[in-house]
């Protein structure tokens, strides 16, 4: 009888334990906190400031990846706007496609050079507007060329500076596709910087669309990291914004 009767108290004590602790944490959370939150010598605590603006951060990672996300979707419009789909024709006939994008907000468009040919007709599809489109500037020794098109007000990007690129950094490819209805439609690609061996820049994106020639490599902050190119040997490369600077000056130049 004894043994019972103590093991009834202990029981019983522990019972008391919880329902006082499960009472202490309610006034805690519902009453102390939301009043000490107020004070100013609180507000010097991150914890006691996300309180009393009613936000709590239960998982800081989480928090960082949903951040990230948006900021991706903000840069990913930015980015289609600046975006052309582009077509070389040669009598009326359909010879080459790729993904350009507006250089300046008065009519220069990046476009792959192996696409510029003599007797060819260029259409450079900006904005879901179909526009006829001139070469401003071409060498066979540069993988990039421009094209102007009559058009002002093109959204531009910022360029990156190559000697800020990192390892590791998460990046995003953007291009323009075609349907079956010949749309053009924007597709992206996400990845992180690889490797940067000399000229070009490496990544883990794979990308097999054909029309991802021509289409543009984005880092967090919106900028142009670089161009990247469909090479039937290598398969994708991608030219640093350095080289899109240096194609425009001597363009200018010429």
């Amino acid at each position: 009888m004894p043994k019972k009767k103590s093991t009834a108290k202990i029981i019983a004590k522990w019972f008391l334990i919880l329902v006082v602790g499960a009472a202490g944490g309610f006034l805690l959370n519902y009453a102390l906190l939301p009043v000490l939150a107020k004070t100013n010598f609180c507000q010097r605590w991150p914890f006691f400031r996300n309180l009393s603006q009613g936000t709590t951060i239960i998982n800081q990672t989480q928090q960082t990846t949903i951040t990230e996300n948006l900021a991706w979707q903000k840069i990913t419009d930015q980015t289609i706007r600046s975006l052309a789909g582009i077509e070389t024709t040669l009598n009326k006939k359909t010879v080459g496609q790729a993904t350009g994008f507006a250089l300046t907000n008065d009519g220069l468009v990046v476009a792959p050079t192996d696409l510029i040919a003599k007797d060819r007709q260029y259409t450079v599809n900006y904005s879901g507007e179909d526009l006829p489109a001139t070469v401003f500037f071409s060498d066979p020794k540069i993988s990039l060329s421009l094209l102007k098109i009559d058009k002002n007000n093109l959204s531009v990007l910022a360029l990156a500076d190559d000697t800020q690129i990192k390892l590791s950094e998460p990046v995003l490819l953007a291009g323009l596709n075609r349907d079956l209805q010949q749309n053009w439609l924007p597709f992206v690609n996400q990845g992180i910087i690889s490797g940067l061996p000399g000229k070009n820049i490496l990544t883990t994106i794979t990308e097999k669309n054909p029309l991802a020639h021509g289409s543009l490599l984005i880092n967090l902050s919106g900028e142009i990291i670089g161009v990247n190119l469909i090479d039937a040997k290598q398969g994708l490369i991608t030219l640093p914004a350095s080289q899109i600077k240096a194609l425009l000056e001597q363009a200018l130049k010429k």
